[in-house]
């Protein structure tokens, strides 16, 4: 494969930013997975994109596999909470860094950040980023989508059976697939 391949899907100075401050680059972090997804230049991830070829584009569903090994101990912590739907929790964990709370205060900057982990951000720390729906919205439908798999309906069956399960992944599924898990208040 030519060099060509190997850039970075979000801007350079974005992705520039994100190593300098935060180190996100760095095997041990939180958004590494992310970072190095769409910021692979940046992260010097050129030779090791390329080798694995497709396996990146289920970079999404490994973040959310990791999300797996965390246990949900912040569901019940509601300080801080915007609005009144006990569904909407923060949920941006992984195996170094399990607390939701502390990892979504830590990258509130970039709840609003157009970039791909801005993205990410905001849809894993919608207490944080302010984005949780009050249960008396009367829209009841499934809105779990990145830019990778945009189409929630398919998304959300793809991860129905997390609608009868606990955890992070769960509440995420829950949270965002609620017409799918039949959760709606109507």
């Amino acid at each position: 494969m030519d060099d060509t391949e190997c850039v970075d899907t979000d801007s350079t100075g974005t992705c520039a930013y994100l190593e300098e401050e935060f180190n996100l680059c760095s095997p041990t972090s939180l958004m590494y997975s992310s970072m190095v997804a769409h910021c692979a230049l940046t992260c010097r991830n050129c030779e090791e994109q390329q080798e694995e070829g497709e396996n990146n584009d289920t970079d999404n569903d490994a973040d959310n596999d990791a999300d797996n090994d965390a246990d949900n101990d912040a569901e019940e912590d509601s300080d801080g909470r915007q609005d009144d739907d006990p569904g909407c929790v923060d949920f941006l964990v992984s195996e170094t860094a399990p607390d939701p709370t502390l990892n979504c205060q830590t990258f509130q900057h970039l709840c609003n950040d157009p970039s791909a982990i801005g993205q990410r951000v905001y849809s894993e720390c919608p207490v944080t980023c302010g984005s949780c729906r009050q249960d008396d919205d009367p829209v009841c439908e499934d809105v779990l989508a990145n830019a990778k798999s945009p189409d929630p309906t398919l998304n959300c069956q793809t991860f129905k059976h997390y609608c009868e399960e606990d955890g992070n992944v769960a509440e995420r599924v829950k949270a965002e697939c609620r017409l799918t898990c039949d959760i709606c208040q109507l």
